[in-house]
């Protein structure tokens, strides 16, 4: 015999019959007040003073009674081992005799020894009605029965029970026991008001939009603020109002007790809540535990983003957390989510082989990169797969959660401290909220970044332009399952300008941010004059356009190949730049400004994506100098940048981002390599072809000579003082240069721009080689 799910019906009966009970007082008291005035006053009183004394008179026989005849009831159901139907015919009997021997007892006892008839068969009829609705939640799967217990109304009369239940028990301890004459009256009367004004805090609070099994600590401080509003609206009109009714005058010690034990019974509930959820859930996975093997993981980062993915990984059935490794030499041997910090990242190679680690999870989204890569060198030792959580970026703006682990790519090993701003900057909403924003080269990789992050402003419009069609629909499409604005798509050539003139004619953009632009450096020095006519005229075409509408910004994006340019694209940018700062000093309706950075991993032609397809196919990485640096920045980095700037630009200023140490390329091709799997000299090796034409050794984002920056409100994001080098008669210059590119006279454009003082030099180049 299971006594103890003998015990639980017990248990289960006496509740049912407890609450019926209960209601049925509380109806017969609504009945009261419904009578005449003059009546009820004298019926309420004999009401509450014949209820309370039954009480006490009358609880240890029903629990005796109870537990008699309700533990027969659980015997025979298991002894007989009746089906549900027949449980639920046995047990609404139990109770039927239950409270026919209430009124037999009755019968021969005092009128304030049990409660009255009427009550009782009410009572009855309620309880019946109880473990009706008990057999048909317990017929239902776990999901439609917790869908039907916490449902909104059910929250409802469960807190509408604790606060009554707390008011009771607060007059309990404020007199030592049950409530003398009239306090016993007062409690009865003043009940179901206390309630109405604590479940309407709840409401006004929010209290009943939370879901009880994700309760957390934001959540309870909600819910204290709603019982503290309530205890001090009571408190209020207890010294304003009730003072003249000496009756109604509740006791201090009770509006003090009270929210105390409110607070408690409305957490106490949701807790339990939340322990029931937690045990389901654990029971439904044991299974699959069981039959899966785990993988015995090691995290290197015991920081705020290491405990959000312990708890993340806690809830999977695929891994088991061994330990922690972090150098805060004042986080070793403490333990962390249940979990130990075993030691630093220089110990990574003794732990692994010790604990038998199969896995790595790097979660260390601010680390250096020198410590990223030691980390994986360990790990690639002694043969053990590595993984690393996503950047802030991707999780800040929703892309994926922390668990979403992936393999350890260049980018981690080059340690850059990511750029991230909150999404509620309200500098940059205040900027970008409720206008209508276009992009030029939005379907390219800076372009597109820019439109996604724009998106999370809420401008009114995105016009997103491009004479690339692909990227264009690709970003559109994107873009439209994220963002409840208007898109607009336009296919459209910036060298274009009676194009663009009627697209700002019907779309009257307020905000540019001027994206387009040729950029590989090899191919513009073989078509100088498309570089000249795309980058510099078709940006003059945009500028022009810009002060023409009287746009509210415009926001250039340049390149570090603007400084000391040494390539015809790096001239273009110089004077794109050149443009945009004369521009902002003749007129001053519209801000212009200009934003500076390095080389973007992962962008189209880039050197990142053009090694891994070579290292997928087998084909040696190609290398131009064994010396060659270039800075690197991740495309989220440049974009953050980009609209920073433009919350901040005024008159023609140029922003650059402080990118930290450059990069040898033949060290990034080492590494490539060996997050690849291969070895060098067996499976892949490296060829050093030169420097190409207009390459240089190292990229530069400021010109030491002439250029000096003080930093913004931004981290990282410095400004430069205004410089004119260049400027000078750059209006005739440019005309002129726009006149030497329709004719194709590579030439002449060459000459030009070294003529303006930019820093151009173009070497080796003959003349009888360049006209065609």
């Amino acid at each position: 015999m299971d006594r103890e799910q003998i015990l639980k019906q017990v248990i289960t009966n006496l509740a049912v019959v407890t609450v019926s009970i209960l209601v049925a007082l509380v109806l017969r008291f609504l009945g009261i007040l419904s009578l005449d005035r003059s009546l009820s006053h004298r019926l309420y009183w004999d009401f509450a003073d014949s209820s309370l004394t039954a009480a006490a008179n009358s609880t240890i026989p029903i629990l005796l009674v109870g537990v008699l005849i309700f533990g027969a009831l659980a015997f025979i159901q298991q002894w007989a081992n009746l089906e549900k139907g027949s449980g639920l015919i046995l047990r609404s009997v139990a109770h039927s005799i239950f409270f026919a021997l209430m009124l037999l007892v009755r019968l021969g006892l005092p009128e304030d020894a049990t409660f009255p008839r009427y009550t009782l068969v009410l009572a009855w009829l309620l309880s019946i009605l109880g473990i009706g609705l008990l057999h048909f939640t317990r017929s239902l799967g776990p999901v439609s029965r917790g869908q039907i217990l916490y449902n909104r109304a059910n929250q409802f009369l469960i807190d509408m029970l604790v606060i009554v239940g707390a008011f009771v028990i607060a007059y309990m301890v404020r007199f030592d026991g049950l409530p003398m004459v009239p306090y016993s009256g007062q409690l009865l009367v003043v009940a179901p008001y206390v309630s109405l004004v604590y479940l309407l805090s709840n409401c006004s609070w929010g209290v009943y939009a939370f879901i009880w099994h994700f309760i957390a600590l934001r959540e309870a401080i909600v819910i204290g603020q709603a019982v503290g509003s309530a205890a001090l609206f009571i408190l209020i009109i207890r010294i304003l109002v009730l003072e003249r009714y000496p009756v109604l005058q509740i006791p201090f010690g009770i509006l003090v007790i009270q929210p105390m034990l409110v607070i408690c019974g409305l957490l106490g509930v949701r807790i339990l809540r939340r322990l029931q959820y937690h045990y389901q859930s654990r029971s439904k996975s044991v299974k699959i535990k069981q039959t899966t093997e785990k993988k015995r993981v090691l995290i290197v980062g015991a920081g705020e983003a290491g405990r959000m993915l312990l708890s993340e990984l806690i809830q999977r059935s695929d891994f088991h957390v061994i330990g922690f490794v972090d150098d805060d030499v004042r986080k070793l041997k403490k333990v962390i989510g249940g979990i130990r910090v075993l030691g630093t990242t220089q110990q990574i190679t003794v732990l692994l082989k010790e604990k038998e680690i199969d896995e790595v999870i790097l979660c260390m989204p601010t680390a250096p990169g020198i410590v990223i890569r030691e980390a994986v060198a360990h790990c690639q030792a002694m043969d053990v797969p590595t993984s690393t959580i996503p950047s802030l970026s991707e999780i800040i703006l929703g892309k994926v959660s922390i668990g979403h682990l992936r393999h350890v790519e260049v980018e981690d090993l080059l340690g850059r401290e990511t750029v991230v701003f909150p999404r509620d900057d309200k500098q940059l909403i205040s900027c970008f909220q409720r206008c209508r924003i276009m992009v030029t080269g939005s379907g390219g990789s800076i372009g597109s970044e820019l439109v996604r992050q724009l998106s999370h402003y809420g401008p009114e419009a995105l016009i997103l332009l491009d004479k690339d069609e692909n990227g264009l629909h690709e970003i559109g499409i994107e873009i439209a399952e994220m963002y409840d604005g208007k898109l607009v798509e336009l296919v459209a050539d910036i060298q274009d300008n009676q194009r663009l003139r009627r697209i700002f004619m019907e779309h009257r953009p307020q905000i540019i941010f001027h994206a387009a632009a040729y950029k590989h450096v090899p191919m513009m020095e073989k078509n100088p004059s498309q570089a000249i006519l795309n980058n510099v005229i078709g940006s003059q075409n945009i500028i022009e356009l810009a002060v023409e509408f009287d746009l509210e910004r415009f926001v250039l994006i340049s390149s570090d190949k603007a400084v000391n340019p040494a390539n015809i694209m790096g001239a273009s940018k110089r004077l794109c730049e050149i443009m945009v700062q004369n521009t902002a000093q003749q007129q001053s309706s519209t801000r212009f400004c200009a934003v500076r950075f390095g080389n973007v991993l992962g962008s189209r032609g880039s050197v990142v994506p053009l090694f891994r397809k070579w290292l997928t196919e087998g084909i040696d990485l190609k290398v131009t100098h064994p010396e060659v640096e270039r800075f690197f920045m991740t495309i989220p980095e440049a974009v953050q940048l980009v609209i920073q700037a433009g919350s901040l630009g005024r008159e023609g200023e140029i922003f650059v981002l402080d990118m930290g140490e450059p990069v040898k390329i033949l060290d990034l091709a080492h590494q490539m390599i060996e997050l690849s799997g291969l070895k060098e000299g067996r499976d892949v090796n490296i060829q050093f072809t030169g420097l190409r034409p207009g390459e240089k050794l190292f990229e530069e984002l400021i010109h030491e000579d002439v250029e000096e920056s003080s930093p913004t409100s931004y981290k990282r994001l410095s400004v430069l003082k205004s410089s004119s080098v260049g400027q000078k008669n750059a209006d005739r210059v440019i005309e002129l240069l726009k006149k030497a590119a329709q004719d194709d006279d590579v030439f002449a454009i060459q000459r030009i721009l070294e003529s303006m003082g930019i820093g151009y030099r173009q070497r080796g180049l003959k003349k009888e080689t360049c006209s065609n």
